[in-house]
Order: C-alpha cells, then structure tokens, then sequence
C-alpha cells in the first residue's frame, strides 16, 4: 500500500532511526525488527515473482539476527526514504537494486549481491 492510501493514523513501515539505523514498524506502533547499520554484513537485490509483475526487493544480513536477514521491498511504506538512506551508509546499493543484473529477465529470482562487508562471507542464494 503506498503512502497516500495508509490511514492517518496508520504508522506501519520502514523507518530510518537516528540516521544508522533501519527498521519496520507495524501499525500498532511497535518495531517487528530494528537493524543497526554498523552491524549489516550484506545487502542483497533481487525480485519476487508475483505473476504479473515483479516485486523489487532487497535482502538485509546482520550479526545477531534470528534467522540471519530481513526482507523489504518496494511496496512497502518507506522504501523510497530506507533505499536513499542505505544508499548513503552503503555506496551502491539504491543504484543496485534497479540495475540490470536484478531487473532482468522478468520474473526470475536475479539475487544479486549489491554490498558486502569486508571480511564478511556472502550470503547463500535465499527464497
């Protein structure tokens, strides 16, 4: 749902807190995950088939995760502003995810590593 169609009161989405850090906020007003950027091992874009388009999405590993990494992904509220704000803390990534190695072909998964922390080892291939 974009941002025009949520609900005045409606805080659900990505949040970019104190500048390092990303997280989801659900409409209750509590966090489901928070991320410190400092401790992000990779980035990862990609795309979910929906059968008639694509959902451009990226994929977030960190230290101290349970199960290792978040998703987001275009449609959610935010991402504009998260996508700018990774761009920032992780050169590469916001140009990344609509390049041609993630866009194309259509509805193929296309995981593509965009930023990995050095010494860290890249992510297997998710979904």
């Amino acid at each position: 749902m974009n941002s025009s169609a949520r609900g005045a009161t409606d805080r659900s989405g990505l949040e970019i807190l104190h500048g390092d850090a990303i997280g989801y906020r659900h409409p209750d007003g509590k966090f489901s995950w928070i991320v410190e950027f400092e401790a992000v091992e990779w980035i990862a874009g990609y795309k979910v088939d929906l059968y008639a388009v694509d959902c451009i999405c990226l994929g977030l590993g960190a230290r101290g995760l349970e199960g290792g990494w978040f998703e987001m992904h275009e449609e959610m509220a935010g991402w504009r502003e998260a996508l700018a704000a990774l761009e920032r803390a992780f050169p590469g990534v916001e140009h990344g995810v609509y390049s041609r190695d993630v866009m194309f072909p259509a509805f193929k998964l296309c995981w593509t590593v965009l930023w990995l922390r050095p010494g860290c080892t890249p992510p297997p291939v998710q979904r």
